[in-house]
């Protein structure tokens, strides 16, 4: 939104967070389980990461974890992997949430089209579209512990703009 060099920085630059890695997890846990624990790594201890000890613990499980994306056991109220295990479990047992993740179709589609008013090529990456009659694409969305109350969840919606991505899915 900023501008074309703030945009190409940020491709150039990707950013990765623990909130990010959580997030990735709760897709992967929630779309395609049997890739879990190929490509995450959940740590077994708590630590406060900026003591000589927490340190030492952290590399220990960085290097358990051989590669697949760690993430970190946190305490308290802080998210988690005991956090991604609880919130794919709770989809799963929802009755409508589960009957559109246990409907035929693929994970991770990417979508290409040409935009007819600008000659554009748009992209786009569902986490899973439905082979049904009917097509649906799915998308999970998480926001930050407390945020599911419907006033703060508009707000996140509003602030990660998700309004404004399912518009363009749909579009495309």
């Amino acid at each position: 939104d900023d501008s074309p060099l703030h945009c190409r920085y940020a491709m150039d630059s990707p950013k990765e967070s623990d909130e990010m890695n959580v997030g990735s997890a709760l897709h992967v846990r929630t779309f395609e389980p049997a890739r879990f624990d190929l490509e995450f790594f959940i740590g077994s201890r708590e630590y406060k990461a900026t003591t000589k000890e927490g340190k030492e613990i952290q590399a220990a499980e960085e290097a358990e974890a051989d590669g697949r994306t760690y993430i970190r056991r946190k305490a308290g109220d802080a998210v988690d992997g005991d956090s991604v295990a609880g919130m794919s479990t709770a989809l799963h047992t929802h009755q409508r949430c589960n009957r559109f993740l246990e409907m035929p179709g693929q994970c991770e589609v990417s979508a290409l089209w040409k935009d007819e008013a600008t000659g554009l090529m748009c992209k786009a990456r569902f986490d899973k579209l439905t082979a049904t009659d009917r097509q649906i694409i799915v998308e999970l969305k998480s926001t930050q512990k407390g945020h599911a109350r419907i006033d703060r969840f508009c707000k996140e919606v509003g602030k990660w703009r998700y309004h404004a991505q399912s518009a363009y899915y749909t579009q495309g």
